[in-house]
Formats: structure tokens, C-alpha cells, sequence
């Protein structure tokens, strides 16, 4: 694990930044809502997206992986396992050496498993996986 801002991965060559999305067109809260802040690209890029489950939007190295299904603060799983493995497979196909992603990526706000999505993403993407913690 790295120690910093994700975001700071974007600092070098082949380095894409992958974040989890859901599917409603929305990025209110965590990692995605500092993409929709801070790299207008990348949010045009998923509003003008189907935004269905299992696909990818990407704009200057952030890739927006819509493997959520909607949201909420209930405690409840939200992240789709299925449509994360999908969205790997279509990351694969952008040919970075590096995808950098938030610890806690899918697991924090969407509901998610740790230690199943940190697996999925260690077994399906071919690119270098760095994860980077703030902590």
C-alpha cells in the first residue's frame, strides 16, 4: 500500500486512476465526488456514459467504473462484484501500465467486501496495481 493521494499517481506516464461509480449518474460523495470537482473531463465523460453496471467512462487518465448499484448510507452492499469484474476486463483493454485506486475502493461508501474486491481487482486487471491510502 501507498501512503497519499491517489490522485498523485497521475503525476506519471501510464498511470490511470480508477475509482468506483454507481449507476445513476451521480458522484456526491467520496473519491468521485472529488473527480466531479476537480477533473471536469472525467465526470462529462460519465454523464455522457449509458452509466450501466460493468461499463467504464474515462477522460485524462481517471477511469470511472460504474460497478455500484445506486447508493446510500444504510449500511447496505451496493458495489456488484460482477459488474467490477466486467469493468476490469474493460480496463485491460486501455492498455495502462499502472491503475492506482483508493484503499477501500468499492468498500467504504458501496458496501463492499475488502478482501473480495481487492482480490478481483489483484486477478483481472493485467495492468500494475498500486492502492493508496491517506492514512
Amino acid at each position: 500500500m501507498i501512503k497519499g493521494n491517489v490522485f498523485d499517481a497521475l503525476n506519471r506516464k501510464e498511470v490511470a486512476v480508477m475509482h468506483c461509480c454507481n449507476n445513476r449518474h451521480t458522484m456526491g460523495s467520496g473519491i468521485a465526488m472529488t473527480v466531479r470537482r476537480d477533473y471536469p473531463e472525467a465526470y462529462l465523460a460519465y454523464l455522457e456514459s449509458t452509466s450501466n453496471l460493468g461499463t467504464i467512462s474515462h477522460a485524462n487518465s481517471i477511469i470511472n467504473a460504474v460497478a455500484q448499484n445506486g447508493y446510500g448510507s444504510d449500511g447496505k452492499r451496493y458495489i456488484n462484484y460482477e459488474a467490477l469484474v466486467a469493468c476490469c476486463l474493460e480496463v485491460n483493454d486501455l492498455a495502462y501500465d499502472t491503475i492506482a485506486v483508493p484503499y477501500l475502493f468499492g468498500s467504504d461508501r458501496a458496501g463492499g467486501d475488502w478482501n473480495i474486491v481487492k482480490a478481483i481487482l489483484e486477478n483481472t486487471l493485467h495492468a500494475q496495481l498500486e492502492i493508496y491510502t491517506l492514512v
